[in-house]
């Protein structure tokens, strides 16, 4: 019973009391006798019978009423606002469905089924009827609602999205590591790089292009949107960084320093039969130099220098830094020491040898002759 309907009863029976009070203030009137006992009689059978609405009238079940027709307006607002936080999680603008966004929706969904819940406890209260069981109708369209809005949560795309950026952050440090290996390879230190060098060089690259093949696996995994698009972005910078690596990767110089170090390991080689050329020279067997083991000497000198001008031509094909320097400086020993080979060549003996030999022929010779002589008979005086 509303307000309204409760005024309208207490009206009715106000305007029935004040009629009998004027019927009886009527038949007050009439002089005393079986007509006006009979009239009064009738009087109180009406009073009776209003007596008995009076102490029947029910109490208003507008404040119930009202506190059931609030609760439902604020569960249909709720419910609007958990439909709204859904179509906003369906045509998210970035293209994912993070935590945080996911958990506004379940809140939004928790919140309206809790006023819901509301709003039937309050519209429970109310007295069975029309208005009742319109509330009611109200509220199971309303709860209806919100059970779509339950069937259609979205999955999180939060650990996928986490995915793709730790993909991506670790193929940004490969990169990094990749620019820095060239640097490293660019600006050698000892000024050539070796197959190794450049080994370690293209492990950083290989390494750090599988780190973004990765990531872009990760973020071709996520749902179209700005935040696959920034990603996407990212990822082409990292690329772009990695291509140009590749396009600046050095040569080797391993073969020319191979080169250089073999050139100069002959040359030392040679340096040291010069060396040894000399020592038998100074310490002939037979005492004396002749031309062939001075020739031999020569050789063995001409044979030394040429390997060390080739040991220089390779060593000057190098970059410039300490490996080249390290091998100028060995070079540079080397050619000090058959410098000292070739101050301290001997001269030959092979003139005075000759001369001392054919000395000797001669002598051989005369000795011969003067044998000779004395084996000769000397030849007898004739007489005249």
């Amino acid at each position: 019973m509303t307000d309204a309907e409760l005024e309208a009863l207490q009206d009715a029976i106000a305007e029935a009391q004040g009629k009998l009070n004027a019927a009886e203030t009527a038949i007050d009137a009439l002089p005393a006798g079986d007509a006006k006992d009979a009239l009064n009689g009738e009087l109180e059978t009406e009073q009776g019978k209003l007596d008995d609405v009076k102490d029947n009238v029910p109490t208003s079940d507008q404040a119930a009423l009202d506190a059931a027709q609030a609760a439902l307006d604020a569960a249909k607002d709720a419910v609007a606002e958990a439909e709204e936080a859904l179509a906003k999680a369906d045509a998210n603008e970035d293209g994912v469905l993070t935590d945080a966004e996911l958990e506004a929706l379940q809140d939004a969904i928790a919140e309206a089924q809790g006023k819901l819940n509301a709003a039937e406890t309050a519209i429970d209260a109310l007295p069975a009827g029309d208005a009742k069981d319109a509330l009611n109708g109200e509220l199971e369209t309303e709860q209806g609602k919100l059970d779509d809005v339950k069937d259609n949560v979205p999955t999180s795309d939060q650990a996928a999205l986490d995915a793709a950026q730790a993909a991506l952050d670790a193929a940004k440090d490969a990169v990094a590591e990749a620019e820095e290996a060239l640097a490293k390879a660019d600006a050698n230190e000892d000024g050539v790089l070796t197959d190794a060098e450049l080994e370690a060089l293209q492990d950083a690259i290989a390494e750090a292009q599988g780190k973004l093949n990765a990531a872009e696996t990760a973020i071709d995994a996520l749902p179209a949107g700005d935040a696959k698009d920034a990603l996407n972005g990212e990822l082409e910078t990292e690329q772009g960084k990695l291509d140009d690596v590749k396009d600046n990767v050095p040569t080797s110089d391993q073969a020319a320093l191979d080169a250089a170090q073999a050139a100069l390991d002959a040359a030392k080689d040679a340096v040291a039969e010069a060396e040894e050329a000399l020592a038998k020279a100074d310490a002939n067997e037979d005492g004396v130099l002749t031309d062939a083991e001075l020739e031999a000497l020569q050789d063995a000198i001409a044979e030394a220098q040429g390997k060390l001008n080739a040991a220089e031509t390779a060593i000057d094909a190098l970059p410039a830094g300490d490996a080249k320097d390290a091998l100028n400086g060995e070079l540079e020993t080397e050619q000090g020491k058959l410098d000292d080979v070739k101050d301290n060549v001997p001269t030959s003996d092979q003139a005075a040898l000759d001369a001392a030999q054919a000395a000797l022929d001669a002598a051989k010779d005369a000795v011969a002759e003067a044998e000779e002589a004395l084996a000769k008979p000397m030849p007898t005086k004739m007489a005249y």
